[in-house]
């Protein structure tokens, strides 16, 4: 999470060169999360990325899509779809992956266009992805070419906290040695996987792997947001 003073001046610097205000408004968001709000009023949004290959410096956003969850429900309602235009998507070695072919690309938005979209959806609330790290690091690669610092918010890593969560809740070493993968959780937690590998399939996945350990969390006590963002 950027701090305040480089994001400040950041803003001022777009304001002077013209930048579109959706992104002058969310540079000018209080993104300080409120340690002692619950966890049950706060507004997650789930993203899952589709890209053209997994280096976030060279490779670009093929698709993206994040799903809201608050008071202790996905809403589907509140949800955000993106496909970007481009001429390729990575290859015959990352189409398998996606699952993404070129006239899938055919009216989407440019990638300014999308990320004005995505930062006017996700606002000042908590960001959750699994390995959400390169999520962030794809998002704000993109955002870099928009000369705009990277993304302010939270962060939660469904991997991560499923580790925490789970880290000697049974006695033993096979405990920690669980795996942590999206369809590991998914098949641990008993949920189906629809559409895996394509953004709007992995966003929704993610909210239900999220739900359940967010259930989790409180029953180990933990039920204020400060405590769940603790490392």
């Amino acid at each position: 999470m950027i701090g305040g003073l480089k994001r400040r001046r950041a803003r001022h610097r777009l304001q002077k060169q013209g930048a579109d205000p959706r992104l002058i408004d969310y540079l000018s968001l209080n993104f300080a999360p409120d340690k002692k709000k619950t966890i049950h009023s706060t507004r997650f949004v789930v993203i899952d990325t589709e890209t053209t290959g997994l280096d976030p410096s060279q490779d670009r956003l093929l698709s993206l899509a994040a799903v809201g969850v608050c008071g202790g429900a996905i809403n589907l309602q509140d949800r955000l779809e993106v496909t970007f235009s481009g001429r390729s998507v990575g290859g015959v070695s990352a189409a398998p992956i996606h699952g993404l072919v070129t006239r899938d690309l055919d009216g989407g938005c440019a990638e300014s266009e999308g990320l004005h979209k995505l930062l006017t959806y996700l606002g000042a609330d908590v960001l959750v992805a699994h390995h959400a790290a390169f999520d962030v690091a794809v998002l704000s690669a993109a955002l870099s070419r928009m000369r705009s610092p990277t993304l302010a918010n939270s962060v939660v890593d469904t991997g991560h906290l499923a580790r925490r969560l789970e880290k000697g809740a049974v006695m033993g070493d096979a405990n920690l040695q669980r795996p942590q993968s999206l369809d590991a959780l998914a098949a641990r937690f008993g949920f189906d996987i629809m559409h895996r590998h394509s953004a709007s399939g992995d966003a929704l996945v993610t909210a239900q792997v999220l739900m359940a350990l967010l259930h989790l969390a409180e029953r180990r006590g933990i039920k204020l947001l400060g405590e769940l963002l603790a490392r």
